[in-house]
């Protein structure tokens, strides 16, 4: 009997109702937010991401200071992102001001 790790699970179960996209945004969005309260926790409270899609992730911001603060840490992030185990990586995120 083999393991299957919990994320590609159901992005394979979903795939067969067409609804792996979803699936995989809901992974991806989730492991972002651990990711930030891990290792920005200053900014966590105030960085929010709310979609992925085709590579790109929308991350919207509270204020400037931390629209500041996430552009000059996107190229990290990105690369600290893909390291997870994902069903897709992000390629580009795209920063939101609420």
């Amino acid at each position: 009997m083999t393991f299957e790790k919990a994320g590609s699970f159901i992005f394979q179960a979903t795939k067969k109702y067409n609804l792996h996209k979803q699936a995989a945004s809901g992974i991806i969005l989730e492991n972002v937010r651990k990711l930030f309260k891990t290792n920005y926790p200053e900014y966590s409270d105030f960085w929010k991401p709310k979609k992925f899609e085709n590579g790109k992730l929308s991350i919207h911001t509270t204020n400037s200071a931390a629209s500041s603060a996430l552009f000059m840490s996107t190229h990290n992030i990105i690369e600290e992102i893909n390291k997870i185990d994902l069903p897709q990586k992000v390629q580009e995120i795209l920063i939101r001001k609420k």
